[in-house]
């Protein structure tokens, strides 16, 4: 057994250090994190995080173009999950929508899927010239060719590339 024993002084210093630390980690813009646990506490209870607002805003596709719109959503990863798509003509009028439950699925194969479902129904309905608007850039990256696929999502994008090279696709990322 050791004989070391280690003071109370040491255990606040470390329990604060690890604080700062925590607080740097979660909040990246904060540039100076007081050490001393009073002085963390008084700090974090007057900070005000700065918000980013961004407005989006739909536009329309070119005469002669359709636009999707897709997106996944769930509800812990994996667990309950659905994607949804809808497309719209040149006037903005809705054309079709889809929804659909899935099991086991991480986010980023959800979103791969739910671009790979939109892509077989604009295909099959003739829609050769349309916009896929996602939320996920890295999905964006990945079939413009910038980025690598994750190893569980190979498959689906091997076939959306394929998919693609029949059609006048662009791409908009939310």
């Amino acid at each position: 057994m050791s004989n070391n024993k280690v003071s109370n002084r040491r255990v606040l210093y470390q329990a604060s250090t690890n604080i700062q630390q925590l607080v740097k980690l979660g909040k990246p813009g904060i540039k100076s994190v007081p050490h001393r646990w009073d002085d963390t506490l008084k700090f974090l209870e007057q900070f005000v995080p700065k918000f980013k607002v961004t407005q989006v805003l739909w536009k329309l596709p070119l005469e002669g173009w359709w636009k999707c719109n897709s997106d996944g959503a769930t509800r812990c990863n994996p667990n309950r999950i659905s994607y949804a798509f809808c497309v719209k003509n040149a006037i903005g009028d809705l054309v079709f929508a889809r929804n659909k439950e899935m099991k086991d699925a991480t986010n980023i194969e959800l979103e791969a899927m739910t671009l790979l479902e939109a892509v077989k129904y604009c295909l099959s309905q003739h829609m050769y010239s349309f916009i896929l608007e996602t939320d996920s850039l890295l999905m964006k990256n990945i079939l413009d060719r910038k980025w690598r696929p994750p190893w569980n999502i190979i498959f689906v994008v091997e076939g959306l590339l394929d998919i693609m090279t029949m059609l006048k696709l662009k791409f908009c990322i939310l």
